[in-house]
């Protein structure tokens, strides 16, 4: 729709946390996106870097999102989502 994408990330890398291998294959579908790595947003005003924005969005960290129906299911979860075994 005409839109530029920015992510500013202050770790060195997008999905930092995340198995390298699927950095390395994530990376390349994000060709329309200016990746900003070892960075952050200070202020709207007093940065050394500036941006100009329409509009801006912070995320901080995420939350799991369990299916409803999921008590229909033998499926154990709690707090910190779906359980799994060492298998998975």
């Amino acid at each position: 729709m005409g839109s530029r994408v920015a992510i500013i990330e202050m770790l060195d890398s997008v999905l930092n946390t995340m198995d390298p291998e699927i950095v390395e294959k994530t990376n390349p579908l994000l060709p329309k996106i200016d990746i900003i790595t070892g960075a952050a947003v200070r202020s709207r005003d007093g940065s050394k870097k500036r941006i100009n924005v329409d509009s801006a969005m912070l995320s901080i960290g995420r939350r799991h999102v369990l299916p409803e129906g999921i008590d229909n299911f033998s499926i154990k979860y709690g707090k910190k989502g779906i359980k799994v075994n060492s298998a998975m």
